[in-house]
């Protein structure tokens, strides 16, 4: 503890602790599991705080990078984020195209009907995630057959890596 950094990191930690611990000072404490609820419950309580700060710290490092730097830095972020949306526009097209000469549903029916796995996988990122809503938009929405609706949420929660690729 030699760094006064760190003095300072375990003084806000206790402080932190100490201030989660009284919004939590009516609760017993009987048995181990309850010794565990509070610590658990105050931990929770920090990270919500953490949560609600993160906006804030974001905007003070972009400030701080905007103030020394200027507006340089975001120059090649925006031909990234250009380049990024190109490409999953023109995987996009690839794939309708796909849908409409190889379906019988046409792609904006079928992008209708999927528009709610659609919106948890982007909100999640993460395709396993949404496979029971896939399925049961495809099988509800779109109204494919049971086993094309099985197949396509498995293989689009399985193989769906060449967005991940383009993002990365």
């Amino acid at each position: 503890l030699s760094d006064g950094g760190s003095v300072l990191s375990v003084i806000f930690l206790a402080v932190s602790f100490g201030i989660a611990l009284r919004r939590l000072r009516h609760h017993q404490l009987n048995t181990v599991d309850d010794l565990v609820h509070v610590a658990l419950s105050s931990l929770v309580i920090i990270l919500g705080w953490i949560i609600d700060v993160i906006p804030l710290a974001v905007f003070g490092i972009v400030a701080s990078i905007i103030g020394v730097q200027g507006f340089g830095a975001f120059v090649n972020l925006g031909a990234f984020v250009v380049a990024v949306l190109l490409a999953l526009s023109l995987q996009m097209a690839y794939y309708l195209t796909q849908f409409r000469l190889g379906s019988w549903v046409r792609p904006l029916d079928a992008l209708r009907g999927v528009r709610d796995a659609l919106v948890m996988a982007f909100s999640t990122a993460s395709s396993t995630a949404t496979m029971p809503l896939t399925y049961a938009s495809l099988r509800e929405k779109v109204g494919l057959r049971e086993r094309s609706a099985s197949l396509g949420s498995l293989v689009g929660a399985n193989f769906n890596n060449d967005g991940t690729a383009l993002y990365e």
